[in-house]
């Protein structure tokens, strides 16, 4: 209750909450607050004691579970982006003119139009729940390597920023964000279940340095978004610009580093090699 007298609070106009609640719509199953919790609290847990669990175990190999995971990943995300595109159009060209209102002034507030975009956010939550799946992988592979501070902080806070902008914000550009997302996550499970078919398809996915590149791209693109709506004063709740304006910096400093530390570094080492 006093989650919901907290969201009431905040200045509320068309702008900010577009559309019904997804609580209104869809089953309640995982749009709670406490299940929100229990999920992140879950997850930590199983990061925290999963390894320990698996020390005296042989990993798994998990092939054929990652190939069908990767080719539902690939469904669900390039659904949203059909079901944004075709519901949008040629209008989502309009978004960055239109940033304090970019459905409302582009798509429109028609009830049909407000109902595919909760429908939308909706579907985007769930794949942000799906995606912690990444992690469990990876302890049951023991890969422990992989399950690094950006990893962690960029799988589990995803989940609690969208529940709240799902549940509390509701502000109209978090459908542009997810736009931007899931079409970066259709070509990165792409590569992924390539990846998994093995050496004979892995030689041709050059491009996985490309990947991160789009992942950075986004948050440039987002981070735009964000500082045009604060240039523009656009009404949104309180807690909708601060909340993702520093996850998001984060998110790009901590890919920058990644980056930096995976291919720059590795470039420089093997040209160092060959002039050895």
């Amino acid at each position: 209750m006093a989650l919901i007298d907290l969201g009431e609070s905040f200045h509320f106009n068309k702008t900010a909450a577009y559309g019904p609640k997804v609580t209104d719509i869809y089953p309640s199953f995982l749009l709670k607050f406490h299940h929100m919790a229990f999920v992140v609290i879950s997850y930590l847990l199983i990061v925290r004691y999963g390894p320990k669990l698996m020390s005296g175990r042989r990993p798994y190999s998990l092939k054929g579970i990652i190939m069908v995971y990767n080719l539902v990943q690939v469904a669900i995300n390039g659904y949203i982006v059909y079901l944004t595109c075709t519901r949008w159009g040629i209008r989502i060209l309009g978004v960055w003119k239109h940033i304090c209102e970019p459905i409302g002034g582009t798509a429109g507030y028609s009830e049909s139009d407000e109902l595919v975009f909760v429908k939308i956010i909706y579907i985007y939550y769930l794949t942000k729940l799906l995606d912690l799946l990444d992690t469990v992988f990876f302890i049951l592979r023991k890969k422990q390597s992989q399950i690094t501070f950006l990893h962690l902080f960029h799988h589990s806070s995803m989940v609690v920023n969208m529940w709240l902008s799902m549940d509390l914000i509701r502000e109209q550009i978090i459908s542009v964000f997810g736009l931007i997302n899931v079409i970066v996550h259709a070509v990165m499970y792409t590569y992924y279940l390539l990846a998994v078919l093995g050496p004979s398809v892995r030689k041709y996915l050059w491009w996985k340095n490309y990947i991160t590149k789009m992942q950075m791209a986004q948050f440039v693109i987002i981070l735009s978004l964000l500082a045009k709506m604060r240039i523009y004063n656009c009404k949104s709740k309180v807690l909708f610009w601060p909340l993702w304006s520093f996850t998001v910096a984060i998110y790009f400093i901590l890919f920058i580093n990644f980056y930096i530390n995976t291919y720059k570094k590795s470039n420089k080492n093997v040209n160092q090699k060959i002039k050895i």
